[in-house]
């Protein structure tokens, strides 16, 4: 089953696939049998998760341990379906991210901000995200950031979070913090693309306003350590 799963996962039957899941519960058991009877008394994959662990202990063969491993099995399908839901896209494109940044933020009652490291071609590579589960403030350690650059070998940051009351206009805390996300980044040859900030009212994009090319034209690194070279403030 094993090898079939290996190099034939499509051909695998429904029944096939519970046998496989069983026998990690059910070792040195032959587990055909109890998936077929799962399956008739459920009516499928899906009916076997759905069902409440009392009724799973109905069929012979199914303990309190077996039902429980096959509800946690459940509880995890509903968690992935929920975070794939609310995944990032695969590549990073300007024109239709802000859509995906809306429907993220819709609702938040609290400040989340979010880092999307993409590689040299523009794909994603991860979401991180920081909250204190405050209304109107977020920690981002400055430390976080250098570990995600180098953990993901990234080449491209941009990042996003969300103003719970009022517009999105920045903040003066939202310039400060864009700075020092300019200045980390090009410490570690990584391009800050755009800061993102959503909220009911609308959206405010960086790039899009001019103001991070502002940014970077000031606060770049190289341009930091050209004004302390030639003593300029």
């Amino acid at each position: 089953m094993y090898e079939k799963l290996k190099n034939h996962p499509d051909a695998l039957e429904e029944h096939e696939l519970l046998e496989i899941l069983l026998y990690n519960a059910v070792p040195r058991k032959n587990t055909n049998p109890l998936a077929h009877e799962l399956l008739e008394a459920f009516g499928s994959v899906r009916g076997v998760f759905e069902a409440d662990a009392a009724a799973l202990q109905q069929i012979e063969g199914v303990g309190p341990q077996l039902a429980g491993y096959i509800k946690c099995i459940s509880f995890f399908l509903e968690k992935y379906a929920a975070e794939r839901e609310s995944a990032p896209p695969r590549k990073y494109d300007p024109a239709t991210f802000g859509q995906y940044l809306r429907d993220y933020y819709a609702g938040l009652p609290y400040e989340v901000f979010c880092v999307f490291v993409l590689d040299e071609k523009g794909n994603i590579l991860c979401r991180k995200k920081f909250t204190d589960r405050e209304r109107e403030s977020v920690n981002v350690p400055p430390q976080e950031l250098s570990k995600l650059a180098v953990q993901y070998a990234g080449r491209a940051f941009v990042l996003a979070h969300n103003h719970v009351a009022g517009g999105s206009r920045p903040s003066a805390s939202d310039d400060a913090l864009t700075i020092q996300c300019e200045v980390l980044c090009s410490i570690n040859n990584i391009r800050l693309l755009d800061h993102y900030i959503c909220s009911e009212e609308g959206m405010y994009s960086y790039y899009s306003s001019g103001r991070m090319a502002a940014i970077a034209g000031n606060y770049h690194i190289s341009k930091v350590l050209g004004r302390e070279k030639h003593g300029e403030d």
